[in-house]
């Protein structure tokens, strides 16, 4: 048995109306989970939502918060729960990408990137897991970075900063979890065929990819297989890992 089935799971997404989120909510649609789709951006999140139910079959799922708010997200897990049961998954993807130069970073920008990208996932975490500890079953996957495995190159130093914490809380959340038989794990993805990378010259690209083994980006779906499986069944044996999606830019 590999483990892979979704079947009638609940996939709390965050960040999950385009991009990487919105990859990983159709790669959990088409296992068989009912993927809820949480963003910032209401419509945005109704309408991705809206597109997944005709791979699900079932009723539209979407949540519109704003997850920097710790009273929001405690509102928001309550609300999940309320209306679908239980929280099977929790993918911590919702998060900012920030190239600024260290000159440029102030106190206001940091706290933005750190609160966007770590505090929502602790607490985002932290709500659910009370409900899968009691359930004594879950799976929380965190979306990190290469950045956060290496410091990163372009991006800037609160995102890298924001990711390796990430990777901190992390191996931190499962330790404490595990024995509940939560698990925890993180994603480390690489320079993906989406948003900032489709603005590359063709020289920035040409740059890129000769820095990565593979000499090409990751596609969506290749983080959305691999997030996939950090958070079905086949990977309950994995405890505080980060799978590392990178075209082999990190080894190690």
């Amino acid at each position: 048995m590999h483990g892979f089935g979704m079947d009638d799971k609940i996939a709390v997404i965050t960040g999950a109306a385009q991009g990487i989120g919105r990859a990983i909510a159709q790669a959990f649609a088409e296992s068989g989970a009912l993927p809820v789709v949480v963003d910032i951006n209401e419509s945005a999140a109704k309408n991705a939502a809206e597109e997944l139910s005709a791979t699900t079959g079932k009723e539209p799922a979407w949540y519109a918060a704003d997850l920097t708010d710790v009273a929001a997200v405690k509102q928001m897990v309550g609300d999940i729960v309320k209306q679908h049961g239980q929280v099977d998954v929790l993918v911590n993807n919702a998060g900012i990408l920030d190239n600024s130069l260290i000159e440029e970073l102030d106190e206001d920008h940091w706290d933005k990137v750190i609160d966007c990208n770590l505090k929502s996932a602790f607490f985002c975490s932290k709500y659910v897991y009370e409900h899968m500890k009691a359930a004594g079953k879950g799976h929380i996957v965190n979306v990190a970075s290469v950045a956060g495995r290496m410091g990163g190159h372009s991006v800037g130093c609160a995102y890298a900063a924001s990711k390796g914490g990430m990777i901190g809380l992390t191996m931190n959340f499962a330790r404490k979890a595990a024995p509940f038989g939560v698990c925890v794990n993180a994603i480390a993805p690489g320079t993906v065929e989406s948003g900032m990378a489709l603005d590359f010259t063709p020289e920035q690209t040409e740059r890129l990819h000769a820095a990565i083994p593979t000499r090409r980006f990751g596609k969506l779906s290749e983080i959305a297989s691999a997030t996939l499986f950090l958070g079905s069944d086949a990977s309950s044996y994995m405890c505080g890992a980060v799978l590392d999606v990178n075209g082999g830019m990190h080894m190690g």
